[in-house]
């Protein structure tokens, strides 16, 4: 049996040889097939002068195409280009009209202008060189603003002024009658022309940083916090590339207490500030960041002892922001005042209140909704749930109390 299967594979491979052989010497027989000529002038027949000729239309008409083909990819880029810068531009417009930071960074040129005063303009398109004023023309143009304007640096005062500072804040009602006499909107039409020029240069150093402290400092005094958010969140992105550039506990104790008078609203960055400073021993030691955490704990606890000493201590825009929530602080004291007791003296309440004036103490309890016993006591279960906050008549009912009549009035021209 091996040997018949044996045979019969010899036999099978004896076919498939003699098939490929028969194959090849088929393909062989066969004539080479001849490559198609193009015509030309030099081998032309009378037959073969129209074939050549549409030979030639067709060779032209398909060379236009290719040309129109590449023609029209290229505009199709080119506008496909402008619709891109075009929604790029409407996207930061977008922004800066939500009050959130636009961010021109994408559009990079080397400023021209000379110019040291300079308003400030939403761009529409790509920024202008000659619109642009370099690093030297704005340092210049921030030295201005600040002579202007003042200092508004934030500091601690030191234990021989503490005292002083306690008695010449505790006069009455004058201990939020501090005065801003600069003009806010001209320094803010300045500002923000000096951080789109920064911005479009792709300038990240200690004069950007310089920049932005200055105009958050301004904008926490005088109770812009649109401005104050704006700057604080580049300020967080600024200390992160180098801590040298500028005073970074300074613009935390300033987050500490715009969180101690925002409630929940700024848990999640406050938290974050917590973890900074227990993980920098800097920031830990600093007499300012100290000095904002005692006062963020006294207004959480509605202490108002240690809120009165340590509120002494303050200066520059953290003072200023401060004097600006009294009010609602005020308040706020005055209800747990009324919670917790049955009766309060008036020498009581005016250290609660922060005053040493017992007649402008008596007015403001009163304005708000308190009740008196015959003795000249507050009574606090008669005043516990008739406690309100009357209306602000200071306010105004459109734009900003800031503004001004020629800072208006600058728009129509």
């Amino acid at each position: 049996e091996l040997q018949k299967w044996a045979l019969h594979l010899m036999k099978q491979d004896q076919l498939t040889l003699q098939k490929v052989q028969q194959q090849q010497q088929q393909d062989y027989q066969q004539p080479p097939k001849k490559k198609k000529k193009l015509l030309t002038q030099h081998h032309l027949s009378l037959d073969d002068e129209e074939e050549l000729l549409r030979q030639q239309q067709r060779q032209a008409r398909f060379g236009k195409a290719s040309l129109q083909m590449n023609y029209n990819e290229k505009a199709r880029k080119e506008e496909r280009l402008k619709q891109q810068k075009s929604q790029r531009v409407r996207q930061q417009q977008q922004m800066e009209e939500a009050g959130l930071e636009a961010d021109w960074s994408q559009f990079a040129v080397k400023g021209t202008c000379r110019t040291v005063e300079k308003s400030y303009f939403r761009l529409t398109s790509a920024p202008d060189p000659k619109t642009v004023r370099p690093k030297p023309i704005l340092e210049k143009a921030l030295a201005m603003v600040e002579r202007r304007m003042g200092s508004y640096r934030s500091e601690c005062l030191s234990p021989q002024k503490k005292n002083n500072s306690q008695k010449r804040e505790r006069k009455g009602s004058n201990i939020s009658s501090t005065t801003l006499d600069g003009d806010y909107f001209w320094a803010q039409d300045q500002l923000k022309s000096l951080r789109q020029d920064l911005t479009v240069q792709h300038i990240r150093s200690e004069l950007t940083v310089a920049v932005y402290q200055y105009h958050a400092r301004l904008a926490l005094a005088y109770g812009e916090m649109a401005d104050y958010t704006q700057c604080a969140s580049q300020l967080r992105d600024l200390f992160a590339v180098s801590t040298s550039w500028g005073d970074e506990s300074e613009f935390v104790g300033y987050r500490i207490l715009f969180s101690a008078f925002n409630g929940k609203s700024e848990r999640g960055d406050l938290l974050r500030d917590l973890r900074l400073i227990s993980s920098r021993p800097v920031l830990r030691k600093d007499p300012f960041v100290v000095l904002c955490m005692q006062v963020r704990k006294a207004v959480g606890l509605s202490d108002w002892a240690n809120f009165w000493r340590a509120y002494g201590r303050l200066g520059g825009a953290a003072l200023h922001f401060v004097q600006r929530n009294l009010a609602q602080l005020r308040f706020r004291f005055l209800k747990v005042l009324s919670a917790s007791h049955r009766f309060v003296g008036l020498d009581q309440l005016c250290r609660a209140l922060g005053s040493s004036d017992e007649g402008w103490c008596r007015d403001w309890c009163a304005r708000h909704g308190a009740r008196w016993t015959a003795e000249g006591k507050l009574d606090c279960a008669a005043s516990k749930n008739n406690l309100f906050v009357p209306e602000d008549t200071t306010r105004v009912a459109h734009g900003d109390a800031n503004l001004t009549l020629d800072n208006f009035l600058k728009a129509f021209k």
